[in-house]
């Protein structure tokens, strides 16, 4: 059996399924509260996944996304229930978000990706610490095991 990589125009009907357009910052409700993501694609998703509508005069997403994803630890707070997790659209609603003008939120998200871009370069400069001090380590030993390491000293 081939799994389909589409939902057809009944299945969207007949279930709880809705349809999340390009661009539109989505945020896990259940489970995972607070996960975020911003679809890249025409997709679909269940009623887990809270959504925005593309609201480009008025707030920029990235600059949502950003928020919401420094907002996490608060989502978790507020989120309900015992084995599993989960917030309501309700809370999402009136979950404060502060608008400053759509330049300035521009201005916030073109910092942050630069900062971020320099987060990232670090991780992966530091990445690479361990295997610089297995090497120094492995140098340092195979000079004292040579004498290398004490020459100067013993002359």
């Amino acid at each position: 059996m081939r799994a389909e990589r589409s939902i057809t125009a009944r299945g969207l009907e007949n279930s709880s399924a809705k349809i999340v357009k390009p661009g539109a910052v989505m945020i896990a409700m259940y489970g995972s509260i607070g996960k975020l993501g911003i679809a890249g694609i025409r997709c679909t998703t269940n009623q887990a996944i809270a959504f925005t509508q593309q609201l480009s005069s008025v707030v920029e997403q990235r600059y949502l996304f950003f928020y919401l994803l420094s907002s996490r630890s608060r989502l978790l707070e507020l989120g309900k229930g015992g084995t599993q997790q989960n917030i309501s659209q309700t809370i999402l609603k009136a979950y404060p978000i502060p608008l400053p003008p759509l330049a300035e939120q521009r201005r916030i998200v073109a910092k942050l990706e630069e900062l971020l871009g320099k987060v990232e370069a670090s991780r992966q400069r530091l990445a690479q610490v361990p295997a610089l001090l297995k090497r120094f380590r492995q140098a340092v030993l195979a000079a004292a095991c040579s004498g290398r390491l004490t020459a100067d000293w013993r002359a």
